[in-house]
């Protein structure tokens, strides 16, 4: 979905948070504060998507 570009922005938002949050890379996972100054999106927008998909 990220590399192709065809989706809503929201949706690439969305799909780019969880991937920086995700735990299992090998450095573990990004924190809040970095992932929004990374995407420049507030704290907030994160916190719901993880909340709701995770």
């Amino acid at each position: 979905m990220t590399r192709s570009g065809k989706a809503a922005a929201y949706k690439l938002t969305h799909a780019r948070i969880l991937l920086k949050a995700d735990i299992n890379q090998d450095n573990g996972g990004w924190t809040d504060s970095q992932i929004s100054e990374a995407l420049d999106i507030c704290q907030s927008t994160i916190e719901l998507v993880r909340k709701r998909f995770v």
